[in-house]
């Protein structure tokens, strides 16, 4: 049920007729005090909600409350009350709270297309047989042929699954999908299970089972090392050397940093130190180029998670310290290096100043662009937050060639737009494309404002400055959790997390360095 029976909204051209055929007295832009029942139906007004089976309040959109009282005339708020809820629909309808039999189901449905004319599966198979000559239309040559015909259209491949980039894609993204199917469960337990298996490697010498310490043997010298089995758990899942002597608990220098410090001592003939503490004492900094002002900090996931940087505000305060002395400081995360090298590679030389192709914007042409694909693929490959969403896509093109892409996407109807991905092709520079870009839009577009988000891992906001944003809100550091060795959104197990103790003690937080909130005007 609805919490309270009065709320306030705010009437738009939209809504107006809506309102005045319900007897009140208004305006568009008017604020007004409405009783509930009186917003439209697919309204996105939030409301306070309550559940019939629990009684928690939830905000929720009143459009959503609909759609979920008008099955069975009442509201359930979560999975768990809406599982009560399945259980209820399934007695009323079939007297079994359990009805997954196939066969009792066709049965069942049988009895009801007889009595109450409901189509059944027999019925189906029927008109397919009729229409097709197959039960099914899947199975029909000519149908068959079609969907052949269109995916090599779409995808250049029979199937999308035979396309590279397509199963690239869904192999990385297939743990998380797992997590909805529950087969996270599986991978959790699974890699317990082998956690001994994998040890293995190291001679196991007796045990102290009081306090959970193991002393294994270094596989690659011959000395004892003494380790615990959580620590062992998060080496093992982070590749992460065993050996607390050849790799101590409190050393962070690893292997794909030393490969960074290399890249940037073959891409740069400056000054590079390493490994210096004198600079923002006692924080350490990775890799220093002073004659840029510059700085580098190669954040491993293992080392740089909350167990080892309980301080969430680690990063952001690093980067501060580094602003004070005019230093700009880039975070690489680890799974960038590894999974979006170029495009980290591609950005590490456009702050040195080595970026091979140098285009300027008024060589350039603008053109929006309508196909998704294009952008998809542009933003995967060359931005290292991926793809997004957007309503409005604006490209610079050179000799025919997407060279810069600007989206954005509208908050709402009223003119409110947020500017969510600038980036040029990898190792390309478009001077003054950002620019035209945007200078574009602002003529094309009516706008009442422009809201845009810096990343402080890798900008300092100075472009939105030159475009004429202000600042508007210094963001506190957010949390992604580590899976697979990976940093995820949080948003993918805001429900999985609350309901399985299993995964969440089994997933770590690590914080970022904060964002710039900028808006225009």
């Amino acid at each position: 049920m609805i919490k309270n029976q009065k709320i306030k909204i705010k009437v738009s051209n939209k809504t107006l007729k809506h309102y005045k055929s319900k007897n009140y007295k208004c305006k568009s832009r008017d604020i007004i005090e409405i009783n509930i029942d009186d917003l439209p139906n697919q309204s996105t007004v939030k409301i306070i909600a309550i559940c019939d089976i629990c009684g928690e309040e939830i905000e929720i959109e009143y459009r959503k409350y609909i759609n979920n009282f008008n099955n069975k005339n009442f509201f359930v708020c979560s999975n768990i009350c809406a599982y009560e809820k399945t259980k209820l629909t399934k007695i009323e309808n079939y007297n079994d709270k359990n009805f997954n039999n196939i066969e009792k189901r066709k049965n069942t449905c049988k009895e009801k297309y007889d009595n109450e004319n409901y189509k059944n599966v027999e019925k189906r198979e029927e008109t397919n047989l009729k229409k097709y000559g197959v039960n099914t239309p899947s199975k029909n040559k000519k149908i068959k042929n079609k969907i052949k015909e269109s995916y090599i259209k779409k995808y250049g491949v029979t199937h999308p699954m035979k396309n590279e980039k397509i199963k690239n894609k869904k192999l990385e993204s297939s743990y998380i999908n797992g997590i909805y199917n529950n087969n996270i469960n599986k991978t959790l337990k699974t890699t317990k299970e082998n956690l001994l298996e994998n040890i293995k490697r190291y001679n196991v010498y007796p045990i102290d089972y009081k306090n959970k310490i193991y002393f294994l043997q270094c596989k690659n010298k011959d000395h004892i090392f003494e380790s615990n089995f959580d620590l062992i758990y998060k080496r093992n899942n982070y590749n992460v050397e065993q050996c607390t002597i050849c790799n101590p608990i409190n050393v962070q220098n690893s292997d794909k940093e030393k490969q960074l410090t290399k890249f940037i001592k073959n891409n740069y003939n400056g000054k590079i130190l390493t490994n210096k503490r004198n600079i923002i004492p006692p924080h350490e900094l990775d890799i220093y180029l002073p004659d840029l002002n510059l700085a580098f900090e190669f954040n491993g996931l293992y080392w740089h998670n909350e167990i080892n940087k309980p301080n969430k505000n680690y990063h952001q305060e690093k980067t501060n310290e580094c602003k004070k002395l005019n230093i700009q400081l880039i975070h690489i995360w680890e799974d960038d290096w590894i999974y979006k090298t170029n495009i980290v590679k591609s950005m590490i030389l456009n702050k040195i100043g080595k970026t091979l192709n140098k285009i300027y914007g008024r060589k350039t042409k603008i053109k929006e662009i309508y196909d998704n694909n294009i952008i998809r693929e542009f933003l995967i490959d060359n931005h290292i937050q991926g793809f997004v969403g957007s309503k409005i896509k604006l490209g610079l093109f050179y000799e025919e060639n997407l060279v810069s892409l600007m989206t954005f996407k509208r908050l709402d109807s009223n003119g409110n737009f947020e500017l969510n991905r600038y980036c040029n092709k990898l190792n390309t520079i478009v001077v003054g494309g950002a620019s035209k870009l945007f200078k574009y839009f602002k003529i094309n577009y009516e706008t009442k404002s422009i809201t845009s988000f810096s990343n402080n891992s890798y900008s300092n906001g100075n472009l939105y400055l030159k475009l004429g944003f202000k600042i508007n809100k210094i963001l506190p550091p957010d949390y992604n959790y580590i899976l697979n060795n990976k940093r995820e959104h949080k948003f993918n197990f805001r429900n999985n997390r609350l309901k399985d103790p299993n995964l969440k003690n089994n997933l770590d937080k690590i914080y970022d360095a904060g964002k710039i909130k900028f808006i225009y005007p």
